[in-house]
């Protein structure tokens, strides 16, 4: 997916918020807030502002209560309408469940997984990493457990993206080709399993990092 980078905050809000309506998204850091908002599943709108700036109190006054809600664009009799990305939830993700920044410490991987109740038709996912260092990598998936909480049982059904390496801080989409349908349960010979979108963060150095991970579709 593109990304559009603006340095302009007044334009930003002009452009992003107040013309085109579009939910925001964003990260932060000690020094500043990473902000993002998807359009029409093409592009992303990108704008950094540091924290001690007028525009991040701003921000922080006007516009981040509202930010990282989950986005969800359907009629009223459910149908899927046009709208800027077809976000159904958007997810931010710890692998140690902490509310905080995700800690890793040289050669680990973190593990995220998420498994939806009723049945989810998935378009493609959509990557924002924050302080990644080189040789940082990112892999999405899908698939069961065979045994539950145990990450070497994965069982792989479709895959995204297979150690992509990631720098920085950034964003990425990766779309399914085809869009399918997936099943929150699965029978492959084990009886009926659960069916999780899995991510894996390998960090090659020492870094403290953030991810948001947005899956692309509707229910």
């Amino acid at each position: 997916m593109k990304s559009i980078k603006i340095d302009n905050w007044s334009f930003f809000k002009d452009t992003v918020i107040t013309k085109k309506k579009l939910g925001l998204q964003y990260t932060e850091n000690n020094l500043n807030y990473f902000i993002f908002a998807g359009e029409a599943g093409i592009f992303f709108w990108e704008i950094t502002l540091e924290k001690t700036s007028e525009d991040a109190l701003d921000f922080e006054t006007n516009y981040k209560t509202d930010a990282n809600s989950p986005l969800e664009f359907r009629s009223e009799e459910g149908l899927i309408k046009f709208a800027s990305a077809k976000f159904v939830d958007t997810l931010s993700f710890f692998p140690t469940g902490a509310a905080d920044q995700l800690e890793l410490s040289t050669a680990t991987l973190g593990f995220i997984k998420y498994h939806f109740e009723t049945l989810y038709t998935l378009a493609g996912v959509h990557a924002f990493w924050e302080n990644a260092s080189f040789g940082d990598f990112i892999s999405l998936s899908v698939g069961v457990y065979t045994t539950p909480n145990d990450e070497n049982s994965f069982i792989e059904i479709a895959q995204f993206a297979d150690q992509y390496k990631i720098l920085g801080t950034h964003s990425i989409q990766f779309d399914v080709p085809t869009v399918k349908t997936v099943p929150p349960t699965v029978n492959l010979g084990f009886g009926d399993l659960d069916v999780y979108i899995r991510v894996v963060v390998g960090h090659t150095t020492n870094t403290t990092a953030k991810y948001i991970v947005n899956l692309i579709g509707w229910k």
